[in-house]
């Protein structure tokens, strides 16, 4: 991460800017988002809503619209 940091410093300084490269960026790219469905299976988590009902409200959401 501290990488990237010297590389947004250095393209403010040269007045290039790297888009790519972004300290946030790379910070969550180095955190799992992995989630075991065992886990979630066994833990106390409640599901408010079926696969169904999920995919219909994200259809809603993306205005009807598959692309």
């Amino acid at each position: 991460m501290f990488a990237a940091y010297c590389i947004m410093i250095l393209g403010k300084m040269i007045g290039k800017e790297f888009t790519g490269i972004h300290p946030d960026r790379v910070k969550k790219v180095m955190i799992s988002t992995n989630i075991s469905g065992e886990k979630l299976s066994n833990s106390d988590f409640k599901i408010k809503y079926s696969l169904k009902e999920g995919i219909k409200d994200w259809y809603r959401d993306c205005d009807g619209k598959l692309a």
